[in-house]
């Protein structure tokens, strides 16, 4: 083999070595691309069900406040025994107030 040849090998290999380092970097690439989406969609998913808790609670909250109002103007109405009975559903949807806020707190 003659000097030549033996240098034509040697850059040969070293292009061919050079080719795959560039595959290994570009594989490492992609793997560190596909992690990072899968992250990021898993955190859109996470995102999407705490905005749906967000939206049923406040959901919730203006159901209770409706039914607070129309029972604070049918107290003013009422006899004493409906008086007891409102308050005792008024005091119970306060205390549903103050869960919704413990849930809301939870998030």
């Amino acid at each position: 083999m003659s000097q030549s040849q033996g240098q034509g090998q040697s850059q040969e290999n070293q292009r061919r070595n050079m080719n795959l380092e560039l595959k290994q970097k570009d594989l490492k690439y992609e793997e560190n691309t596909v992690a990072q989406e899968q992250r990021q969609t898993a955190e859109q998913q996470e995102d999407l069900a705490v905005l749906a808790r967000l939206k049923e609670l406040a959901r919730r909250q203006e159901a209770i406040a409706e039914k607070i109002k129309e029972l604070e103007e049918h107290l003013q109405d009422a006899t004493e025994e409906e008086r007891e009975e409102i308050e005792r559903q008024l005091k119970r949807l306060q205390e549903e107030q103050q869960e919704l806020l413990r849930e809301l707190d939870d998030l």
